[in-house]
């Protein structure tokens, strides 16, 4: 998922390219003040998504993505989000 004001055509066509769906998300309410696209993949098709952001939730689910959704009020307040909480996750290859 991309917040398409802020990623260049240049920098994802090559992602495009390797096959890759490409989701753009046009709410800039969400973006900005619910960190809509700050979330964690789990897994494939699997991520943590701070709660409060029906419009971004409803885009990946439409894309066959599970969203568990996760109240960040608190650390929200200090500015920080998922990635702040959770840091590198060990993942086995795919």
């Amino acid at each position: 998922m991309i917040f398409p004001w802020q990623v260049s055509y240049d920098l994802i066509k090559p992602v495009m390219d390797l096959g890759f769906e490409i989701i753009e998300n046009p709410n800039v309410t969400e973006v900005k003040a619910g960190g809509a696209i700050n979330f964690v993949a789990l897994e494939p098709g699997k991520i943590l998504i701070p709660a409060g952001n029906p419009n971004t939730k409803k885009l990946l689910e439409d894309a066959g993505v599970e969203c568990i959704e996760v109240k960040l009020t608190e650390i929200a307040k200090a500015w920080g989000a998922i990635h702040c909480m959770s840091a590198f996750l060990k993942r086995d290859p795919i």
